[in-house]
């Protein structure tokens, strides 16, 4: 998925979505350790993400 020219990749068993609003939400999230998202900020001039 992209968001704000972000490449956004889930982890694991997450899954991803965007609300009405535009938040991101991660669900599905298990205590394993293994499940979460990963943004990549590779080739942007800043790594911030506003949500």
């Amino acid at each position: 998925m992209i968001l704000q020219n972000f490449k956004i990749t889930s982890l694991g068993k997450a899954q991803l979505s965007i609300d009405q609003q535009g938040n991101l939400l991660l669900s599905k999230k298990r205590d394993s350790g293994l499940d979460g998202v990963m943004i990549n900020v590779i080739g942007h001039d800043t790594h911030e993400f506003y949500l």
